[in-house]
């Protein structure tokens, strides 16, 4: 599968910084990941209020790249 693309992680995540843009595809997270990520972000997450779940190692780095976003 191809890494995610500037233009499909923007689709995805919408605004970034370069430098956060940069570290997600740097994370080596799928597409899959960065959805899963912002599903998570957004609260629209099945798993949501449904108690602790191991979260991929991929998907819980672009959370903590958005997640440090909203501190700038």
């Amino acid at each position: 599968m191809p890494e995610p693309t500037m233009q499909n992680i923007h689709h995805v995540l919408g605004p970034l910084t370069l430098e956060q843009l940069h570290a997600i595809q740097n994370s080596g997270a799928s597409l899959e990941d960065i959805r899963q990520a912002k599903a998570i972000a957004d609260g629209t997450d099945d798993i949501v209020g449904t108690g602790e779940r191991s979260l991929p190692g991929a998907v819980q780095q672009i959370l903590t790249i958005l997640s440090g976003s909203s501190h700038d």
